[in-house]
């Protein structure tokens, strides 16, 4: 039996979810989260944006080096 995740579900829905990108950007940060702490890894993920709104998602540290 396929297994239904809550944001296949979620999409499914509706196909034009205003938050589908979002949601999307949330699932990969989770699976980089998950994969890390599996393989015995601190998490050290960060996100930054600065005062004019530029940003960057994800920054991940692996052997002290960003």
């Amino acid at each position: 039996m396929p297994k239904l995740y809550f944001y296949d579900l979620l999409v499914s829905l509706e196909k034009e979810y205003y938050l589908k990108g979002a949601l999307f950007e949330n699932l990969i940060v989770l699976e980089i989260f998950k994969k890390r702490l599996n393989q015995g890894l601190p998490a050290n993920l960060y996100f930054w944006r600065d005062r004019t709104g530029h940003e960057i998602d994800l920054l991940a540290e692996w052997g002290g080096c960003y």
